[in-house]
């Protein structure tokens, strides 16, 4: 096609008059998905509109203790109270020391479950238990070292996951992931805005430009990501839930940050619950129904929508297929 016969659909066309001056100038001539506009746009910003998580992120386990009956507090074995500078250890039943204290900067929040978490972002003061997590190997002549003795007593420090480490108390240098994934599905997929606190290893943790969190947290949330997920993860926990493994969440398409820059979760705090949040009842046939979203759930999922360029037929053919993948899914665990 002649430059001459598409110049007056070129709609951001600042004055060339020939597709020389637009290469020279850097611009390369696209046109829209459905329809018969073009644009002018730079080679930098002509991103992939989906990218795969891995390509932008890290995905790793969270962190697996060996031994959560030692690492978790409060634990079967001691209570523990805030004193000044330090966590006081208080005993639940005979035989156990008394007057041990751990140094606050080694004990750290840590989220077990994605059930500790309602809406998208994890609030600390919510969650059940810190870990046990010193900052070095060297703690000798530290408080906490006499709560080491004390699990070496146990025969903590004989359990293979623990044997097997340097120092056995010692897990290693952890960073804060700035996002925190479900590894298990039972409806909509999670991913959690992390406010500072750690990860089990029944979570994921993610680690992402941290500019970019916002909008790689905002696309994981969208519906679009369940509906990925479903297509592309196996099953096998209990009760039909989804269960997806590290290579499986980093395998998932999501927006390309650049696309939604300035973008955030509407109202992160607020509960998720499920597949009531697309308006539709599973209980009744689905095709009969059309998708009426819920106010913050629409505004999300619009979001990614939109730069996908999906139109209401389309919008509302993902609603369908995700309550129905969900649907079948676990109708054939409850047969089982």
């Amino acid at each position: 096609m002649k430059f001459s016969d598409i110049k007056h659909k070129i709609k951001n066309n600042p004055g060339f008059k020939s597709l020389k001056e637009i290469r020279e100038a850097g611009y390369r001539i696209v046109k829209e998905r459905d329809g018969d506009r073009y644009f002018l746009a730079k080679q930098e910003e002509l991103k992939p509109l989906l990218i795969r998580l891995g390509d932008i992120a890290e995905v790793r386990f969270g962190i697996k203790t060996g031994c959560n009956e030692f690492f978790y507090l409060p634990s079967k074995h001691f209570d523990i109270r805030k004193e000044g500078k330090y966590y006081e250890l208080i005993p639940k039943h005979e035989g156990l020391p008394k007057g041990v204290r751990i140094e606050e900067e080694y004990l750290r929040p840590v989220i077990k479950s994605s059930r500790e978490c309602k809406g998208f972002q994890i609030d600390p003061s919510n969650l059940n238990q810190c870990i046990f997590l010193p900052a070095s190997k060297t703690i000798k002549g530290k408080e906490a070292f006499k709560y080491v003795r004390w699990g070496e007593n146990k025969g903590f420090n004989k359990v293979p996951s623990c044997s097997s480490r340097s120092e056995w108390w010692f897990l290693g240098d952890r960073r804060f992931p700035q996002i925190i994934s479900s590894c298990s599905v039972a409806e909509l997929y999670r991913a959690f805005d992390n406010t500072g606190v750690l990860a089990d290893k029944r979570l994921y943790e993610i680690y992402v430009d941290s500019e970019e969190k916002e909008q790689v947290l905002l696309s994981l949330c969208s519906t679009l990501t369940t509906l990925f997920l479903e297509t592309g993860s196996r099953t096998g926990l209990g009760l039909g839930l989804l269960d997806l493994t590290v290579y499986e969440l980093a395998d998932c398409l999501v927006v390309h940050p650049n696309l939604i820059k300035g973008k955030q979760i509407p109202n992160k705090k607020r509960e998720v619950n499920g597949l009531v949040e697309l308006g539709i009842n599973p209980s009744i046939p689905i095709r009969e129904q059309t998708p009426n979203p819920l106010p913050d759930r629409k505004a999300l999922d619009d979001v990614v929508f939109d730069i996908l360029g999906l139109t209401q037929d389309e919008r509302n053919e993902a609603y369908w297929s995700v309550c129905e993948l969900v649907k079948h899914r676990l109708e054939k665990a409850r047969s089982v």
